[in-house]
C-alpha cells in the first residue's frame, strides 16, 4: 500500500482539527438563530408554537376592553392581537427600547396569521397608545416585509368606530407641492383632480371577543 506524502498527511490533519473546533460553535449558533429576538432597528420574531393561546389568556387576565382583542385585517385577511404591551414583556422579558409612552398605556400588535408564509406567528406588526381624544389611538406600524420580519416604522392614526370596527389610517408628514398651482390661472379651473375614497375604510374587524354587533351574525 503505498503511502500519502508527508505534507499532506500534515494538510489532512489540520483540517481534521479545524472542522471539531467548528462543529460545536456551529451548533450554538444555529441554536441561537432559532431563538430570534428583536433587536432596535426591527420588530422581533417570537417563534412560540402557542401563541394564539398564550395571548388569550392575557386578554382574559388583563381584560378586553377598548382596542385589546384578536382582529382581522380588512385588506389582505391578516389576523392580529391588540394586548397590553406590559403584560406581553412580563411573559417575554423584553423590552421595546423605541417608546414613545409609559408601558401602562401602550399595546402591542402581534401577528396570528398572515397571506405571507414567511412572516411567523408571534411577529411583532408595532404599538399603539390612546391619545386625549376618546377611541381615537396614536399607533406606529411596521409596513414593510424584509424576509421573515417587518421593518419600516410609520405613524397611524386608529379610532374605534364600534365595538367590533377599528378604522387604521395613515398620517403624512413632509412638504408637498401642486403641479397645477404652475399652471396659467386662466387654465387651472379646467383641471382639477378628484379621489371621493374615504380615507378610514382600512382597519380591522373584531374577531374574538365577539363585539355585540359582529359583522356576520350567527343564526339559529
Amino acid at each position: 500500500m503505498k503511502m500519502l506524502p508527508e505534507y499532506v498527511m500534515r494538510l489532512l490533519s489540520k483540517w481534521a482539527s479545524t472542522v471539531a473546533l467548528l462543529l460545536p460553535l456551529y451548533g450554538v449558533a444555529a441554536h441561537a438563530e432559532s431563538r430570534a429576538v428583536p433587536d432596535d432597528k426591527a420588530p422581533g420574531v417570537y417563534a412560540a408554537s402557542p401563541v394564539e393561546s398564550e395571548i388569550m389568556e392575557i386578554l382574559r387576565h388583563e381584560g378586553a376592553d377598548g382596542i385589546k382583542g384578536i382582529w382581522r385585517m380588512t385588506g389582505g385577511g391578516a389576523v392580529v392581537a391588540i394586548v397590553p404591551l406590559a403584560a406581553w414583556e412580563r411573559t417575554h422579558g423584553i423590552i421595546f427600547k423605541d417608546k414613545k409612552r409609559s408601558l401602562t398605556s401602550e399595546s402591542v400588535l402581534i401577528l396570528l396569521d398572515s397571506p405571507s408564509p414567511r412572516l411567523q406567528p408571534g411577529t411583532v406588526m408595532g404599538w399603539g397608545a390612546p391619545s386625549a381624544k376618546p377611541g381615537v389611538y396614536e399607533a406606529w406600524l411596521y409596513t414593510k416585509e424584509k424576509g421573515f420580519t417587518l421593518t419600516s416604522r410609520k405613524k397611524f392614526i386608529m379610532t374605534l368606530a364600534d365595538d367590533g370596527h377599528l378604522t387604521l389610517r395613515a398620517v403624512h408628514k413632509g412638504i408637498t407641492i401642486n403641479p397645477w398651482r404652475f399652471l396659467p390661472y386662466m387654465f387651472r379651473s379646467a383641471v382639477k383632480f378628484r379621489d371621493d375614497t374615504p380615507a378610514d375604510l382600512n382597519g380591522f374587524i373584531r374577531l374574538w371577543p365577539e363585539p355585540m354587533n359582529p359583522q356576520q351574525p350567527r343564526y339559529l
